[in-house]
């Protein structure tokens, strides 16, 4: 496999391109098959035949289910059909542009952070500012407030559709 931004052969597994530093589908510059350049309007490779990633080929409809294999851990769950209309716009936004996109500040999570959160599946980052806020008289907890206004919907994000705990 070939990074689609730099061109540098990589695993087909990496999330990441050790040449550049950018997911490896994030760009249009070369086939992910084959390392051939390509123009941004082309859709196959001339060279392999192989038709061109792009994280713009994922569909946008929320109502449409459809599942990743990722690092041969397990599977990502992308059906956004069963959320709330907010959290289905900016789970796709945040895939869509390959997670580079965080989510926007969101007021709930801010004003109910440990509540919002358990409620979400998020759990280890409550459980561990609770450990943290009896010994100094709750102050982390008002920083867990920002935090989760500010990254609490990525956070989110994370344990739905990875399965993967965050604390920030």
């Amino acid at each position: 496999m070939y990074c689609r931004n730099c061109g540098k052969q990589i695993n087909d597994k990496a999330e990441y391109c050790t040449g550049c530093g950018c997911r490896p589908l994030s760009d249009n510059k070369y086939c992910q098959e084959c390392g051939v350049e390509t123009n941004s309007k082309q859709e196959i490779c001339i060279k392999c035949g192989v038709k061109l990633a792009s994280s713009r080929s994922i569909p946008t409809t929320s109502n449409t289910s459809y599942t990743k294999i990722i690092n041969g851990d397990g599977t990502l769950n992308l059906d956004f059909s069963n959320l709330d209309p907010y959290y289905q716009a900016e789970f796709t936004k945040i895939y869509e542009s390959n997670e580079t996109y965080k989510g926007k500040w969101n007021w709930f999570s801010f004003f109910f952070s440990g509540i919002w959160a358990l409620s979400k599946g998020v759990w280890v980052s409550p459980l561990i500012v609770f450990l943290i806020s009896l010994p100094t008289m709750g102050i982390p907890g008002w920083i867990y407030c920002i935090v989760t206004g500010t990254r609490g919907t990525y956070m989110y994000y994370n344990a739905f559709v990875k399965k993967k705990q965050l604390f920030i």
